[in-house]
């Protein structure tokens, strides 16, 4: 569903359905924040992205946001010649 605001902006408002979905990201979120390379502001960031998930059908608190985890082989991506591979 979507609505739209007085400025004539167009929002996104998940069903229950969707909306329920998408808090199966927030365990993601934690994980992600507890790794050992997360720095203080992975930590802080985690902590609002989980408070964006929480009310992402709340107009009031629109923002994009992305959680990644990066998987990469730290000699392939310094560039040792004797390895070979994609980055």
């Amino acid at each position: 569903m979507s609505i739209t605001n007085e400025n004539n902006t167009e929002f996104w408002i998940p069903d229950t359905d969707t909306y329920i979905a998408i808090q199966q990201l927030i365990p993601f979120v934690e994980f992600v924040d507890t790794l050992q390379r997360a720095t203080e502001n992975h930590l802080q960031k985690a902590e609002e992205i989980t408070r964006l998930i929480k009310n992402i059908d709340n107009l009031q608190t629109p923002k994009e946001w992305c959680v990644c985890l990066n998987i990469f082989d730290e000699d392939i991506r310094n560039g040792y010649p004797e390895k070979q591979g994609i980055y």
